[in-house]
């Protein structure tokens, strides 16, 4: 427990410790905030990935009429 205490107390004595943890917390909430956007971006690209998806689907389920010549199999 006195380690705790003391680590607590050279944190807050030392100004430059606090000045770098200042830092270090101010990188980590703008990289989480470029991870939200990362995340939404991902959030749109999946749902127009599904959304391809939907339309191939459909478009198979179609019965597409051929177009050209009908050959009949003479012998």
């Amino acid at each position: 427990m006195r380690i705790f205490i003391r680590i607590r107390q050279f944190i807050t004595d030392n100004t430059q410790v606090q000045l770098e943890i200042a830092e270090l917390r101010n990188a980590v909430e703008i990289l989480a905030k470029k991870q939200n956007s990362y995340n939404k971006s991902l959030d749109v690209l999946f749902n127009c990935l599904d959304l391809l998806k939907e339309k191939t689907e459909i478009r198979k389920l179609k019965e597409i009429e051929k177009i050209g010549f009908i050959i009949s199999n003479r012998k």
